[in-house]
């Protein structure tokens, strides 16, 4: 195999399946194409992601096999990767640790996760007033307000969220309007893979199983189409080079 003809990327997201109180945990998908001159495939879960003695094997099973000029994405390679491993100083490996396919340092990947949760948690300076009583106040005012209106925003954000998802298809639809998965997409801002995934066979849509369990056909930021498999995984269309 032409080596080094083989290109791979990864990416790196957040892992919210995960308990992150005690520190973050990220997924690492990866990409690949075979711009080499034969077909060549991979044992999917002989990927190893390893530093400081400390490894995460790939999360998939499988062969992966690449025809000549043919993009594939795995998705969710590996899960519950700890910060600390995402660093820099290790690499993702095929095999072993010969075969090594890419560094382990993702800082730039990490630093935009930092950056967003420190925007989102930024304090505003409050402004000073020569008028002490005035001043407080209108605090008061103010406080009295946010408060009312937190707990309106809160009471209906606990409407959506305390749907009662024990029910069976039928009686959910009759009580809601709408099946489970809709209802977590609609009122829950959840995407549709997310909902589906959450949600029991037996309390999905004709239409929904099939969604979540038939391949379907997707078209990238670059213009390029895949189809996406119900294990998670992205097959491109064959290309020209």
């Amino acid at each position: 195999m032409e080596q080094k003809k083989v290109k791979f990327s990864f990416k790196v997201d957040q892992d919210e399946t995960q308990d992150n109180s005690k520190g973050s945990m990220f997924l690492v998908s990866m990409k690949v194409k075979n711009n080499s001159k034969q077909n060549i495939k991979f044992n999917k879960s002989k990927f190893v992601l390893l530093s400081d003695n400390k490894k995460v094997v790939s999360n998939k099973k499988g062969i992966l096999k690449l025809k000549v000029g043919q993009k594939v994405e795995l998705n969710e390679l590996f899960t519950g990767v700890p910060e600390e491993l995402l660093n820099g100083g290790g690499n993702i490996i095929y095999l072993n640790q010969n075969n090594k396919i890419a560094s382990n340092n993702f800082k730039k990947q990490l630093d935009k996760f930092q950056s967003e949760e420190n925007s989102s948690t930024e304090i505003q300076p409050q402004n000073s007033s020569s008028n002490v009583s005035s001043s407080q106040e209108s605090s008061e005012v103010k406080q009295s307000q946010k408060s009312g209106q937190g707990q309106a925003s809160s009471a209906q954000s606990n409407n959506f969220n305390e749907a009662d998802f024990s029910l069976s298809l039928t009686d959910f639809i009759n009580k809601y309007g709408m099946s489970p998965a809709a209802y977590r997409m609609e009122k829950m801002g959840m995407s549709e893979e997310e909902a589906l995934k959450v949600t029991p066979d037996d309390k999905e849509s004709s239409g929904e199983l099939q969604n979540e369990h038939s391949p379907q056909q997707f078209t990238d930021e670059d213009g390029d189409t895949y189809t996406k498999y119900p294990d998670g995984s992205i097959e491109y269309n064959d290309e020209d080079e």
